[in-house]
């Protein structure tokens, strides 16, 4: 059985990975998903990068994408609590690992997907994950 700091070091080896991935096929880049006769673009952008890995910190978002593209996020510059928890996070990284597949091969959208705490206004799927999307400020 792991202990406590095995069972981090696991996430940070796993959000370092993450990172690598979402740089080489993710930030920056806008995709066009049509529905019918409708649209809407989807940004991924490097300041969500925290958010989509599940955990809390004390770095920005920005500082902490920046660290862990660079193979130097340290597990005392992350952290769970009760809005992040490590079974999400836990949860939530392999996916990231696979957020490309929603990118380059067909997938279904759903609008108005709710989940336990929020509602979005589309959700994007492969049957397998979703991945809830929020619009973004104008």
């Amino acid at each position: 059985m792991k202990t406590k700091i095995e069972k981090k070091d696991t996430i940070r080896k796993q959000i370092i990975a993450a990172s690598h991935v979402y740089r080489e096929h993710l930030a920056g880049k806008v995709f066009l998903y049509v529905v019918g006769e409708s649209y809407f673009e989807v940004v991924f952008q490097t300041d969500r990068f925290m958010h989509l890995t599940g955990v809390a910190s004390t770095l920005s978002a920005r500082e902490f994408y920046q660290k862990a593209k660079k193979s130097m996020l340290t597990t005392e510059q992350f952290y769970f609590d009760q809005k992040h928890s490590y079974h999400n996070a836990k949860k939530k990284l392999p996916y990231l690992l696979l957020l490309p597949v929603l990118t380059n091969r067909l997938v279904c959208v759903v609008k108005d997907m709710r989940t336990l705490t929020l509602t979005y206004k589309i959700g994007v799927t492969n049957l397998d994950f979703t991945l809830g999307l929020s619009e973004a400020d104008r």
